[in-house]
């Protein structure tokens, strides 16, 4: 059967057609945007296997690079906000580098913080621009003085520990105190002291062989007193105010030692020198609190004290047992008025009588310690830190040879090598030193002398009467021994002074009637 179709129908079917066309168009759009997807996710799905493939190292690696790019980055920020890191790692703000927030100045990292915490609000006080200058321009105060010591092509020797010399320079706060300088070394000559001025050859060759006084025929150092210029501490009687430099002066030296050197005792005594006079103490006793002596080596304190100012008012010198020993060997020469003073046991009279006195007039001394005893806890003086070591040094009377030995001798003389030298190396971990040895009852011998000399001892100290003179065996120096009772002009005689002024003695008519 024929279907007949009107042009109206021809119309509808034509405007179906092109619905459908239309609706097909969407359809195939669709399909490409999902094919798009897939790309994507794909790609997605390759990077992923590709990942999944990476060793674990190589993210580990990648991980560590990406946090510490991140820290280099806060580093440099912060470095170019606050400043930089100094030694210690503390910051160190420079001024000139930091901003200002809303005209408040943040010149430090408190100030940062704050500022920060506080939502960078302005409640600070402002700095006004006149106390920043006033801050920035304030000088600074150098309270160091530095002191150059010439040896004059010898070598430089620290005379003590208190003080350490760097080089040939001594720095120094401004109005501090040296008790001695340096020692200077040069060979076949013998050390005067520092000076001021330089010293030529010539000097040396005019030199008086005394010690004492010399005209030097040069230019500029002439008509020197070796006494009145001679440099050997700084205390209140030289000004330090500025930088120096001091010159070491040298006279012809007298050789003192035989050559080979064979014994100790075969050396040659130089007698033209000024002797040394070593004073030994023992206990002293209070009599205005009712203390009386217990035995010849007890010595009042107001006696003592006596002694002390007479020798401050006569201008003494108190060398270093450094010292002693280049004085004994010819390489020093010392001022006329020069003492060492000692004292044996380090009893607790001398800690809370003598003590006292010493640190008063500001004048040295030498304890000469018992390691057993002063290692008791009972001792009075157990603790040794207390005491200045500006005032005090201490050196060996034995750890434990300060008791009888065979045939009523001294210990040391009948103890065996290894004893002594466990002996010695006792009392140096308590007192820090082994320099000088205070032989316990005055007893030695030969034998004893050079075991201690080889375990490092430079100077044995004896009970035997004299003054020290150049020459003389540094293992058996002779002392003066004070005595009860031992008045101030005594006491200048003893040690060769001048006479005292008694009118300035502080000892009572109780003291005085023991003099002699």
């Amino acid at each position: 059967m024929n279907i007949i179709t009107s042009p109206e129908d021809s119309k509808n079917d034509s405007n179906i057609n092109n619905s459908e066309k239309k609706d097909s168009e969407p359809i195939i759009n669709n399909t490409d945007h999902n094919n798009k997807i897939n790309k994507r996710k794909m790609k997605r799905h390759r990077k992923a296997i590709r990942r999944r493939n990476q060793s674990l190292v190589v993210r580990i690696l990648y991980g560590i690079l990406r946090v510490l790019l991140i820290i280099i980055m806060v580093v440099i920020l912060e470095t170019m906000l606050l400043g930089v890191l100094d030694h210690e790692g503390l910051v160190t703000v420079h001024l000139n580098k930091i901003s200002v927030f809303n005209e408040r100045e943040i010149s430090t990292v408190q100030d940062l913080v704050h500022y920060v915490r506080n939502g960078f609000k302005n409640d600070q006080p402002e700095r006004t621009t006149a106390t920043k200058t006033e801050e920035e321009e304030a000088p600074v105060e150098d309270n160091i003085n530095t002191i150059t010591f010439d040896a004059g092509g010898g070598s430089i020797e620290s005379s003590s520990g208190l003080y350490e010399v760097v080089g040939d320079k001594l720095d120094l706060e401004i109005g501090s105190q040296i008790r001695n300088l340096p020692i200077a070394h040069r060979d076949n000559l013998c050390f005067i002291g520092w000076y001021e001025m330089p010293q030529s050859e010539e000097d040396i060759a005019n030199a008086s062989n005394d010690g004492t006084s010399g005209d030097y025929e040069d230019s500029e150092v002439q008509a020197v007193d070796l006494e009145a210029g001679r440099i050997l501490s700084i205390d209140d009687g030289y000004p330090l105010n500025d930088d120096k430099t001091l010159y070491a002066h040298y006279k012809p030296a007298m050789d003192v030692t035989t050559k080979p050197a064979i014994s100790l005792y075969n050396r040659r005594i130089d007698k033209t020198a000024s002797p040394l006079p070593i004073l030994m103490y023992h206990q002293f006793y209070d009599k205005s609190i009712g203390e009386k002596s217990v035995d010849s080596n007890c010595l009042s304190v107001a006696l003592f004290e006596d002694h002390i100012r007479y020798l401050k008012e006569n201008g003494y010198y108190y060398p270093t047992w450094k010292e002693v020993y280049a004085y004994d060997q010819g390489q020093m020469s010392l001022p006329v008025k020069s003492i060492v003073i000692t004292d044996d046991d380090a009893g607790e009279s001398f800690f809370r009588l003598a003590y006292p006195v010493l640190e008063r007039y500001n004048v040295p001394a030498t304890s000469f310690v018992i390691g057993e005893a002063i290692m008791d806890p009972n001792h009075p003086n157990h603790d040794l830190s207390p005491f200045s070591r500006n005032i005090l040094t201490y050196e060996s009377h034995s750890y434990g040879m300060h008791k009888g030995g065979v045939g009523g001798k001294g210990m040391i003389l009948s103890a065996t090598d290894e004893f002594i030298a466990n002996d010695v190396a006792s009392m140096n971990a308590i007192i820090g030193s082994n320099y000088a040895f205070c032989y316990p009852f005055g007893h030695y011998d030969e034998d004893s002398e050079l075991l201690l000399r080889n375990l490092g001892v430079q100077l044995g100290v004896t009970v035997d009467y004299g003054k020290v003179l150049p020459g003389y065996d540094p293992m058996a120096l002779p002392r003066v021994r004070i005595n009860e009772g031992d008045q101030v002009g005594t006491f200048a005689s003893e040690i060769g002074g001048p006479a005292p002024n008694l009118t300035n003695d502080a000892t009572t008519e109780e003291d005085t009637d023991s003099d002699y």
